[in-house]
Order: C-alpha cells, then structure tokens, then sequence
C-alpha cells in the first residue's frame, strides 16, 4: 500500500502549455508544458518544465529536456518565438523580483522590480501577463507595495480574499515598458481589487476585472458568484469605464484577434456558488453587449447541459467571421470536457474524441495548435496537442500524445452507468478491477 501511495502521489499535475509554432513548418512546433509534482522526500511540491518537440502535425512528439522552474512565474509569448517571464529569486534575508525576457534558452534582458511592487500574483484568480499589441510594454498584476507599519498598525485587521489569498497585499495593475525598463504600477481603483489585465486596442487602453470589496470581502476561490466586472481605464489608470452590466458577476475578459469584441463570463449574483455561466459579447466600436451561449436552465438527454468552468483560458479565440469559436473547459455531467462554442450562433461542439476517453482539459491555444489534457480513472494524465479544422458549422481537432510521463499503478477499468428510471441527467463512475479478484472492495 505504501508503494502505490508513492506512486500515485508523484503523478504530475499540468499547470500551463506554451506552444511556439514553426514559421517554416506549418505541422511543427515546440511545445513546452509546465507541471507540479509532489516530492514526498521534501515534503514539498515542485514545479517542473519540459520542452517537446511537435512534428507531422502532432503525430510524432519528441521528448526533450526537463528542468526545475522553481521560482518561475507567468510567461508570455512574444511573436518571434521568445518569451518574458516573472521570477522570484529567494536569497538570505529577502526575496528579488524580476521580469525576464528569454530567447533560444537564455535570458537576453532582464528588469529587477522587487523595489516597485511585491509579491506576484500568477494565480488563475487574479492573476495575469500580457504584452501589448506592438510587444514593447508588458502587464501584469502583483503585490502593492505597502509602507512599514507602525507598532499599532500591525494589529489592525485587512479583510482578504480567503482561501489562497491569505495575508495577501492588495493585488495592483503594473505597467513595465520593455524598452526603457520604466515600471509603473497604476493607481487603486476605489472599492476594487484588480486582476486578470490586458491591453485594449491600439494598446491605447487597459481591460481587466475588477471585485467588489464593499461593503465587505468574502472569500472568492470557487466562488464565480461575487459582485464583479468588466472595466477599462487609460494607460495610467485614469477614466475608470465598467463595459459589463452592473450588478452581475462577469470575470475572464477576452478579445478577439482582430480586438473588435470582447468577450467574458458571466453568473448572477448570489445564490449557489457554481451556478452555470453565459458567455457574453461586447463591440467595442458601438458598445453593444449580446449574448453568445445562455445559461442552461434545464438539461436535455445527451444534450449539452451547461458552461460550468471558472475562467476562459488566456487565449481561447481562433477563427474569423462566421467560422469564429471560442474555447474552454467545462464540467459535463462526469466529467469534464474540451467545448468550441461558435461565436455567432452559440452551437457547441464537444471536442472529446468519445465520452469513454474520460475527461478532457483545456491547456492552450496559438492558431490552429490546441493543447489539452486527458485522465481517466485507469488512466494518469497526459498532455495531448492536435491541429484545429473550423468550418462555420463545425470545431474539430485531431488529438496526439505529447507527453505522458506516467504509466497507471493498477490495474482498473471504469466505466459510466446513467439511472434512467431516476433521471435523464444523473451518472456514476463504476471501477472495477480489471482481472478476476477474489474479495469486493466497497
């Protein structure tokens, strides 16, 4: 038992994917993915990279180098196959705080901003690393810098964000021009905590979510329901404009290739925490704001029965005109599942291959290249990439193994049984071993 405890734990879980395709070759690339993995030596768990080369589109997956990134944060991809990155570099007595821009595996410049802001947020709450539109600047959201207390002030109580963000600072929108090195970190937004930014068109204007904090904070991680929205303001933090409804809880703001429309995720507040969302559209020539796919209010047998997921990927637009989708993760009855919603008419297309390949997650986009993750009961997680076919009335993609670094311990089968007489809706997971065995283990 102790063996397969061990074993089991040190099974990596997928945190990113960054594919950088061939400008040569259409059906290659390199892909790199970042996991975590439980170190039970150390008691603790450790952040790995591994690069993989991608070949024949997706067919042929070679496996290159894995190394520790430890103190490694968000990365951004530049068009030109580079990359810049948050680090943390913990030394004796302090932390330091960088910005790094990477080509060809190694570090071509570097701005130190551990004087400017604190800590980094590189959660998937709140948050984000984006390069504006001619790659010369770069935002992210980090830390506010606060002033040392005094001797009483320390004792004062600062509500947060609860689970995951404890004793956090404030979380702050930063601003770093790549070129000059200049750092700025923009003003607070009265009754605002900021996250998940962006550069709007022309790289003329700053899109992000923004959280209510008054009259009070209440814990927000799996909580899509608290008052939030869509807001945009200048360069410098100025002209405070909210481009979602009021009074709902909209996250996740994404722009499309050509930034003409905004896209984001929206619930109700209040009521159930994990409610099913409607993805929303706003043109930012006349501001009009529509609806993509409602929520599903009832679900139909073997029909689609709802977008439940946190947040849209970082980059989930592909396509154009009436052959324009949006991608995601989504919770599907037992399990999950890679879904393409077309832009225009809110159709859905399922991406899974068949339902009995167990569960699908969404992990990156970068033009036709789409990577995600699949795990079964019986089955380890692996990392698979294919090559997208978007048609306007279809969303297709092609699945290949690109890295499955972990074999299955035992030897199980599962399968999916639904109860008919109770519910058209209702699935369970049955697992059983996969050879005879003498005793049933409830």
């Amino acid at each position: 038992m102790t063996g397969l405890y061990k074993s089991i734990s040190g099974f990596p879980t997928f945190l990113s994917a960054q594919v950088f395709p061939d400008k040569e070759d259409k059906a290659s690339a390199r892909l790199l993915v970042e996991a975590s993995v439980r170190d039970l030596h150390l008691n603790k768990r450790r952040r790995i990279a591994t690069e993989v080369g991608i070949s024949q589109g997706g067919s042929v997956a070679v496996q290159g180098f894995t190394s520790e990134s430890e103190a490694a944060g968000l990365i951004a991809q530049f068009a030109d196959g580079r990359w810049v990155r948050q680090r943390t570099v913990e030394e004796k007595d302090k932390k330091r705080r960088f910005i790094e821009v990477w080509k060809s595996g190694l570090v071509v410049s570097s701005i130190e901003v551990t004087d400017v802001h604190g800590e980094f947020y590189s959660d998937d709450t709140f948050g984000s690393i984006r390069l504006s539109f001619s790659e010369k600047k770069l935002v992210y959201v980090a830390e506010r810098k606060e002033a040392d207390a005094k001797t009483w002030e320390k004792f004062v109580y600062k509500p947060d964000w609860g689970e995951k963000f404890a004793k956090r600072a404030a979380p702050s929108i930063v601003v770093a021009d790549l070129d000059t090195e200049e750092v700025l970190v923009l003003p607070h937004q009265e009754n605002l905590a900021l996250g998940q930014v962006q550069f709007g068109p022309d790289d003329e204007t700053l899109i992000f979510w923004g959280l209510k904090t008054f009259p009070r904070q209440y814990g927000i991680l799996f909580c899509p329901n608290r008052v939030s929205g869509i807001y945009q303001t200048d360069l410098e933090g100025g002209n405070l404009t909210q481009l979602s409804s009021p009074n709902v809880a909209a996250r996740s703001p994404r722009l499309d290739a050509t930034s003409r429309t905004l896209f984001w995720l929206e619930n109700d507040t209040g009521g159930p925490h994990f409610t099913c969302a409607r993805l929303m559209a706003r043109s930012l020539k006349d501001g009009a704001i529509r609806v993509v796919l409602p929520e599903v209010k009832k679900a139909e047998l073997n029909g689609f029965p709802g977008l439940f997921t946190d947040r849209l990927p970082t980059s989930c637009v592909a396509g154009s005109g009436d052959a324009q989708w949006i991608f995601s993760s989504t919770t599907w009855r037992s399990r999950k599942s890679i879904i393409a919603i077309n832009v225009k008419s809110g159709a859905v297309m399922d991406l899974a291959p068949t339902k009995e390949t167990g569960s699908w997650s969404f992990l990156a986009l970068n033009g036709d290249w789409i990577v995600g993750t699949r795990s079964a009961p019986e089955t380890p997680h692996a990392v698979y990439i294919g090559k997208l076919q978007l048609s306007s009335d279809a969303a297709r993609a092609e699945f290949h193994v690109a890295h499955a670094p972990s074999d299955a311990p035992v030897a199980i089968k599962s399968r999916t049984i639904t109860y008919s007489e109770r519910s058209n809706i209702l699935e369970a997971i049955l697992l059983t071993p996969s050879g005879d065995q003498a005793k049933t283990l409830l």
